[in-house]
């Protein structure tokens, strides 16, 4: 699978301030206010785990995407996304005939990650989103539930695991990757953990911090837990070091993980019919 992307953002600030930048991992974006653009997404065929820093007032997959990938008749021939929340599968395709997104996704949220899949042989895309981004001294990402969710970084600028609020929002700690809840970021065509191992520890694994164009899995091991992620809106804070100044980094740990099948329907998934198809079910 291809997990090649490209981004760059041109964003209005306020007082009419222009900034314009092509975003990466390291890109410090400073701590806009009120910030809205144009946020321009390039990507190729394969599968991308991604989020969407700016939305519109009208955040439907009509009015965000429209025609920009290509689609076909069916679900597995086509350019379509998939989210998951406290383990419900949602997901949509682009349907090339009827020039719609069909499935049981119909809105986008700036709070969510998604898996994107473009079908082989698209090339490079260039998806044009317009809106506005998440701004507030706290940013609501919502209750996480327990089993997995799909996230996003939650701000259009990047930042670090330790002040992304999730320890102080009730995520679970522990020295063992397996007895903790854990964060997943896509890399290289897998999933690579990350984990919080109690507070003379840290953070550990292969998840430094969050980027604002990529999307994350959250898992919630405790069927009883979940928590309510309330995030801080400054995100610059840079990763513990140990002593001698390296960063507290583990080897990631292999890990099995329900991911959904992005190569059939979601809804043929849950109950194996064809509901939902052509009809989208607003949730």
């Amino acid at each position: 699978m291809n997990d090649s992307k490209r981004y760059s953002v041109t964003a209005v600030l306020c007082g009419l301030l222009l900034f314009s930048t092509t975003a990466t991992a390291q890109q410090t974006f400073g701590t806009p206010s009120n910030l809205a653009g144009v946020w321009t997404m390039t990507v190729s065929e394969g599968t991308h785990l991604v989020s969407f820093p700016l939305l519109p007032e009208d955040p439907t997959l009509e009015n965000v995407l429209g025609d920009q990938l290509p689609g076909g008749e069916q679900w597995d021939e086509a350019s379509r996304l998939v989210t998951v929340v406290g383990g419900v599968v949602d997901g949509a395709f682009y349907h090339s005939t009827d020039e719609e997104w069909q499935g049981t996704l119909d809105m986008l949220d700036t709070r969510r990650g998604y898996w994107l899949v473009i079908p082989e042989g698209a090339g490079e895309i260039d998806l044009e989103m317009v809106g506005a981004a998440m701004d507030a001294d706290t940013i609501d990402m919502g209750i996480i539930q327990p089993g997995m969710t799909l996230v996003s970084a939650g701000a259009p600028y990047p930042g670090s695991m330790s002040s992304s609020g999730m320890v102080q929002s009730g995520f679970s700690s522990s020295s063992y990757e397996e007895t903790s809840d854990r964060v997943y970021k896509w890399e290289a065509g897998s999933l690579q953990p990350g984990w919080h191992a109690g507070q003379q520890q840290g953070w550990q694994g292969s998840v430094g911090g969050f980027s604002p164009e990529a999307g994350y899995v959250v898992v919630v091991i405790n069927p009883d837990g979940g928590f309510h992620w309330r995030r801080p809106r400054d995100l610059q804070t840079p990763p513990p070091l140990l002593p001698g100044g390296t960063l507290q980094v583990t080897a990631p740990t292999p890990y099995s993980l329900p991911i959904p099948s992005l190569d059939v329907a979601p809804w043929e998934q849950q109950d194996g019919s064809d509901n939902g198809k052509k009809k989208r079910e607003k949730r």
